[in-house]
């Protein structure tokens, strides 16, 4: 059932949640559907999940909240939602804006890392954006 959340599988998901599964049921790993589909950019299914109840600050084992993990792949149209349902972006640990600045930092070492390995080491950063 947690794979339904994982891979956007809303029919098996949805049969699920109509035959009276809690929505903010943990996995053994303490994922919830939520956190999954968040951080898998399933967008319909966070959609469904926040409109029957699913709790957007509802943490898991390591302190992140369905925010942090759409944060942490970059899913948009899952962090949109989520904040519209009322997700906390300060909440958590680490929190969504500390996880969006740590991949930032990160891609742009990695950037910078590839332009040396081209040889354009000296490139101004504003035209790293297409790395």
């Amino acid at each position: 059932m947690f794979d339904a959340a994982r891979t956007g599988n809303m029919n098996t998901l949805t049969a699920y949640i109509v035959a009276g599964l809690n929505p903010n049921v943990q996995s053994n790993s303490r994922d919830t559907f939520l956190t999954l589909a968040a951080y898998n950019d399933q967008p319909g299914i966070v959609e469904m999940l926040i409109r029957v109840g699913a709790d957007v600050e509802q943490t898991i084992d390591c302190g992140a909240r369905p925010l942090t993990r759409s944060t942490s792949r970059g899913g948009v149209s899952p962090v949109r939602l989520l904040l519209a349902a009322g997700a906390d972006s300060d909440a958590g640990t680490p929190s969504a804006p500390e996880t969006a600045r740590c991949l930032a930092a990160r891609r742009s070492r990695r950037c910078r890392i590839g332009m040396a390995a081209r040889g354009k080491a000296d490139m101004p950063p504003e035209q790293m954006s297409a790395c």
